[in-house]
């Protein structure tokens, strides 16, 4: 019987999906895409193979499949004439926090979320995001952005694609010279509406 890690790596068509590589010290890599994957053999080919990694190295992988991203780790071999990532079967997990991978990337907060039902903002709240993981993110903005507790949709773009994600803010560090930052926890809509009861 495969467990939930082994049958998400298995299941689920992930071409299109943005990716980002990090190597086992945590230092990210590269941003790419998702261009194919092999269910039966957890294989995935990417379409950008950053330079640094070489047949026989080993990467940490979070795609950004819907309705949260999902981490990986693997091996690169040869599959014929190209380079693709071989997905371990039971993602060996560290005995720490989910691995964040630090980031510089633009986002901007589309909606709050009360009550279960998205309110629209008229100018959507522009951030930048700091780290991401498979549970959450941290974004810089100005102190008055958000509170602890709030429920937001933000739009993120990486490596061309686009992604809407749901998410609460559940820790914030203020500073008095620089923006603040905000550790958020990924929501998925079964979660956001089940908080609610």
């Amino acid at each position: 019987m495969k467990n939930k890690e082994q049958s998400k790596a298995s299941g689920g068509n992930y071409a299109g999906c943005a990716v980002l590589l990090f190597d086992d010290e945590g230092n990210t890599i590269g941003s790419t895409r998702v261009t194919h994957n092999d269910n039966e053999m957890l294989r995935m080919q990417v379409q950008v193979m950053p330079s640094e990694l070489d047949v026989g190295s080993t990467c940490r992988l979070l795609v950004f499949t819907d309705p949260l991203p999902c981490e990986y780790q693997g091996k690169i071999v040869v599959d014929g004439v190209k380079k693709v990532i071989a997905l371990y079967q039971g993602r060996t997990r560290d005995k720490r926090s989910e691995h964040r991978a630090a980031i510089a990337v633009p986002a901007q907060i589309e909606s709050l979320t009360y009550s279960g039902k998205d309110y629209p903002l008229h100018t959507p709240i522009k951030v930048t995001l700091v780290n991401v993981s498979k549970g959450g993110m941290r974004f810089s903005a100005p102190s008055d952005t958000s509170t602890v507790g709030n429920k937001f949709k933000a739009r993120v773009s990486i490596s061309n694609t686009e992604k809407i994600v749901s998410a609460q803010v559940v820790n914030l560090v203020n500073h008095e010279t620089k923006p603040s930052q905000y550790g958020c926890q990924f929501l998925s809509n079964e979660k956001e509406e089940n908080s609610n009861e």
